[in-house]
């Protein structure tokens, strides 16, 4: 069974939010969405590198628009999968 931990998962996208040189530091490490075990953490990653790439701000508004326009959001849970 490959490990996984959902919890160091949520932590590892939520560090995004209130850093945005953990993006930089992850990318560098050769972390991408399919990194994670759980599917609907690498679709958020997804919408974050996006926005990274973009140059875009990555907040909770921002990636659930990302997420909505990349046709994701449902999958992930909603809107409120971003906020939890």
């Amino acid at each position: 069974m490959i490990p996984c931990d959902k919890d160091l998962e949520r932590c590892v996208l939520g560090a995004v939010f209130f850093e945005r040189e953990a993006m930089r530091i992850l990318l560098n490490a050769g972390v991408t969405s399919n990194t994670f075990y759980h599917p609907q953490h690498g679709l958020i990653f997804k919408a974050i590198d996006i926005l990274h790439e973009e140059g875009d701000p990555i907040d909770q508004l921002s990636v659930t628009n990302a997420l909505r326009e990349m046709g994701t959001l449902d999958q992930i849970g909603g809107e409120g999968a971003i906020a939890g």
